[in-house]
């Protein structure tokens, strides 16, 4: 996915910039990402489903797991970045 995604990002700068002379620079900018947006959602629909949690699997370490509080012992680079900006 992380392929199709920078294909896209790539196709998509691509198609902006040809239809640049013809559009206005905003016109041709909306265009190419709204292809881009209709071709990533065409390819996560015909994609196969995955379901990486086993049947046995307990929800509750599921639900710990994706708590909010270990989440952001995750993550101190949006924490940063949130006290940067202020």
């Amino acid at each position: 996915m992380i392929v199709i995604g920078v294909a896209t990002v790539i196709g998509a700068v691509l198609v902006g910039r040809s239809l640049q002379p013809p559009l206005s620079t905003w016109n041709a900018s909306t265009v190419a990402l709204l292809g881009a947006t209709v071709l990533v959602g065409a390819i996560l629909y015909l994609l196969p489903t995955v379901n990486e949690v086993p049947d046995g699997f307990s929800p509750i370490l599921l639900w710990e797991f994706g708590s909010p509080r270990s989440a952001l012992r995750r993550s101190p680079g949006p924490r940063w970045a949130c006290c940067s900006a202020t």
